[in-house]
């Protein structure tokens, strides 16, 4: 209702209670400074009643003009709070929306594995974001063997992490196939695929609640504490977990903000795990971590590496080292592979790379 509206309401709702004489104060020029004063009126609960411009003595009927007035100016006041809503109900909705995709009525057959891994091949892949006009990859192939660990390296936005949201099937390749097992993942039900990956991010989620509870998310079945702590271990997290007066039963507070940056990872870690992944990747895992940190969540992804295909996009080359094969991307092509000593030898872009990170032995 807009300002010049609110005469013909207000003068109908006081014509009970005010003096008929009085009503002409109301009017277009002069109810918006009273607006304005309304939400102070009501919150100091003042006697004293306006009319025209001037102060009068107290009436019965002030705290019915205020209760009128305040609400109108508190809407006013909360109108930026409304499209907020609005908008964080829209990306609410659209989660809710997306989910039919993921279900278990989703179209295609069952992806089947037999665990231990398995052989990604990227086979000429065309890809774009559908909010940008600039190809990603144009004719992108690439292949990991079952049970490698393979490090995705290159410049910022050389399409690393393209690769893990093609893998995840957060988006589908324009043009081309994805294969994993020999299975072209586009053509399989999305949500049996992925019950085989895991995905740890640069900066990961972790939830109110416990840290048992955290690291059970997307666990469907009931884990026995033995299966826990095992896992705990392989992510280098269990013996700071039982350091802790309550254990497992740690509150972590909002987004985890009683640990540490290397300890949220390192529960991420475990999370993942947990769903016995044939595929482990993480996407700049340890980019935002200091040194020691660093290190602990190193060793901890190298265990967690065994006996699955673990695909590591990496921007500090020392936490690839270890990896038995390195792809270097560079504006949406494969540049360079090999081992760390196979392409330090080369002297190519790898080479360059690690001279700028003092890693050149």
């Amino acid at each position: 209702m807009t300002p010049q509206e609110h005469p013909t309401w207000l003068t109908a709702l006081l014509a009970d209670t005010r003096p008929p004489p009085k009503l002409f104060a109301w009017s277009p020029a002069n109810i918006q400074p009273k607006l304005d004063e309304g939400i102070d009126m009501g919150s100091s609960n003042s006697d004293e009643e306006y009319d025209n411009d001037a102060c009068v003595n107290p009436s019965p009927d002030s705290d019915q003009r205020i209760y009128i007035i305040g609400p109108g100016n508190i809407g006013r006041l909360f109108g930026p709070n409304v499209a907020q809503v609005r908008a964080a109900a829209n990306r609410i909705l659209g989660l809710r929306d997306s989910q039919v995709k993921d279900g278990p009525e989703a179209t295609g057959p069952p992806f089947i594995s037999h665990g231990d891994g398995m052989k990604i091949e990227l086979d000429n892949i065309h890809f774009k974001y559908p909010t940008r006009d600039v190809p990603v990859f144009q004719g992108l192939s690439l292949t990991i063997e079952k049970g490698q660990f393979a490090a995705l390296v290159g410049a910022s936005g050389s399409g690393k992490s393209s690769i893990v949201s093609l893998l995840e099937r957060f988006y589908d390749p324009n043009h081309g196939r994805i294969l994993c097992n020999g299975q072209d993942i586009a053509a399989n039900n999305v949500y049996t695929y992925r019950r085989h990956l895991s995905l740890v991010a640069q900066e990961s989620s972790l939830f109110q609640g416990t840290l048992r509870e955290n690291i059970l998310l997307g666990v469907e079945d009931t884990v026995d504490d033995a299966t826990i702590h095992r896992v705990c271990k392989e992510a280098s997290i269990h013996e700071f977990i039982m350091s802790l007066p309550e254990g497992y039963q740690t509150q972590v507070g909002s987004r985890g903000v009683t640990l540490s940056g290397g300890q949220r990872q390192r529960v991420a870690i475990a999370r993942a795990l947990m769903r016995n992944p044939d595929i482990l990747l993480l996407d700049e895992a340890t980019s935002s971590l200091d040194s020691e940190s660093e290190k602990l969540v190193q060793e901890a992804f190298e265990r967690a590496g065994k006996g699955r295909t673990m695909v590591v996009v990496a921007h500090r080359l020392a936490t690839v080292q270890n990896a038995d094969v390195i792809f270097v991307l560079g504006e949406g092509k494969l540049i360079e592979k090999g081992s760390h000593r196979e392409l330090l030898a080369t002297r190519g872009v790898y080479w360059q790379m690690c001279q700028s990170q003092a890693l050149d032995k």
